[in-house]
């Protein structure tokens, strides 16, 4: 059932929504929401106040979540996150080599003083 109001939720947020902000999200999105709504749901949202004002369904949170970091979020963003996430993750790869190296040596080093 939350599932169902979350979609007539979306829709109403989607049909509200500033035209040109409307016009990124695919259409495929937007038949999804429409044919998955509630047609009983009363919608209790006031588009003149801020979402974030709103309460809202849990699902309809999330729903907006992917909505914006996929179709309105500012694609330079997005590029410039990705790269900072794989620099971060090489960063992270080279560490971790460099550790495991210097483990080795030491590893060898506690070995030659054993003897």
């Amino acid at each position: 059932m939350n599932f169902e109001e979350a979609c007539t939720e979306m829709e109403y947020i989607i049909n509200n929504m500033e035209p040109s902000e409307r016009a990124k999200i695919p259409q495929e999105v937007k038949k999804f929401f429409t044919e998955n709504k509630d047609h009983t749901y009363s919608i209790n949202l006031d588009c003149t106040r801020n979402l974030s004002e709103e309460k809202l369904k849990e699902e309809t949170e999330a729903f907006i979540e992917i909505i914006y970091n996929k179709y309105l979020k500012n694609r330079e963003n997005n590029k410039i996150e990705a790269n900072i996430e794989n620099n971060t993750d090489k960063e992270l790869t080279t560490i971790s080599k460099k550790e495991n190296f210097f483990d080795k040596l030491i590893s060898k080093i506690r070995k030659f003083f054993k003897k």
